[in-house]
């Protein structure tokens, strides 16, 4: 506060009187530190002076939160793309691998001897003990031994898998269509077959499993 400033607040405090309609004075209240004090000066009307700590401060704005992430429009169209997708997903995306065993216990047999199998599921044929092979065969007829490469639409040979040495070879088929397949081996001029080495996929009301091998017993 200036020297000036100072000396007149002092006079002034020694003149000062309360303010009255009927006083001779009027005073003007000027604010010098609107925090702490007034100074008082003659003529005019009395205005009182509100401290800053008691001024009004507007009230904060009302924050609207975020919308959550799956409401927005883009993340529903997402979702929902998604969901499209995961809907027409190819079978191939969900296919099933099953698992049969080839001469298993030193057998001449498949187990199991039946798969039902969708488009695009594969078939992994283990050969357990001996030498043998997964050829396709006709329903009837001269089914034993099955001819090499196999007989029909999508027919499959696996050729001779030898487990003579312990090394469990494989054979993987991927399944084309869901018509009945039949399948025996070829070994021994087609003994293996004639004895029930026989193997179906998709078999139905007209084409049994069971009827596959009576018919391969007689060939």
């Amino acid at each position: 506060m200036t020297d000036w400033s100072l000396a007149l607040f002092r006079q002034t405090l020694r003149t000062y009187e309360p303010y009255s309609p009927s006083s001779r004075r009027n005073y003007r209240i000027l604010p010098i530190l609107s925090w702490s004090f007034a100074v008082v000066v003659p003529g005019g009307n009395v205005n009182a002076c509100r401290l800053r700590e008691n001024t009004p401060r507007p009230m904060p704005r009302a924050i609207k939160p975020p919308t959550p992430h799956w409401q927005t429009p883009t993340s529903r169209t997402s979702m929902f793309a998604k969901a499209l997708l995961l809907f027409l997903a190819p079978a191939a995306v969900i296919a099933v691998d099953h698992a049969v065993a080839v001469g298993a216990n030193n057998g001449l047999t498949f187990t199991p001897t039946v798969v039902t199998a969708a488009v695009g599921d594969t078939i992994t044929f283990t050969v357990l003990s001996r030498n043998h092979t997964i050829t396709s065969a006709p329903f009837s007829g001269a089914i034993c031994p099955p001819p090499t490469g196999g007989v029909g639409p999508n027919a499959f040979d696996s050729g001779f898998l030898s487990d003579l040495d312990g090394s469990q070879p494989t054979f993987v088929y991927t399944v084309k269509d869901t018509v009945p397949h039949f399948a025996s081996c070829q070994q021994a001029a087609g003994a293996h077959c004639r004895a029930g080495m026989t193997f179906a996929i998709n078999p139905n009301a007209t084409q049994t499993f069971a009827q596959f091998t009576a018919n391969a017993a007689k060939s």
